[in-house]
């Protein structure tokens, strides 16, 4: 009795055939393992499909970080640090009003507020404060 897998299906009792189906299985996880790697087929019988994911060459910031500590003490405020509340008119760990979030651009990011990044965020907030100060800095919560 093989220990081998695939000695079982009958069209790959041919050790030849086994080896090949092999060596495909291998590329496939390769392509999934590794999917911007170029795979090269030794045996020129054997079919090679490659697969490309894109990936980002550069990564963009919405918001400096110095901004994200300010709105941090606002979402601390306002939800508790929640970026993700769900709030029948307020969304979001800001509590932005859903019409805002519309109003702004946000859903661009998302449809609703709670779905968007920190990061998304606070940069529809700055949009909503026209360049105003960052709310709530006084040690005190208050709605912005």
């Amino acid at each position: 009795m093989s220990n081998n897998p695939l000695s079982s299906i009958p069209f790959l009792k041919d050790r030849k055939m086994r080896l090949r189906s092999a060596y495909v299985a291998v590329l496939m996880v390769a392509t999934v393992v590794f999917p911007t790697a170029k795979v090269v087929s030794a045996d020129a019988s054997v079919p090679v499909t490659t697969t490309t994911v894109a990936t980002p060459t550069t990564t963009t910031t919405l918001v400096p970080l110095s901004k994200m500590v300010e709105w941090g003490r606002v979402a601390h405020c306002e939800t508790g640090g929640n970026w993700k509340h769900e709030g029948r008119m307020y969304e979001g760990g800001l509590g932005i009003l859903a019409w805002n979030w519309k109003q702004y651009g946000g859903t661009t990011y998302a449809p609703h507020a709670w779905q968007a990044t920190p990061e998304q965020q606070v940069a529809i907030a700055m949009k909503i404060q026209h360049g105003l100060p960052t709310p709530d800095q006084n040690g005190t919560c208050g709605a912005w």
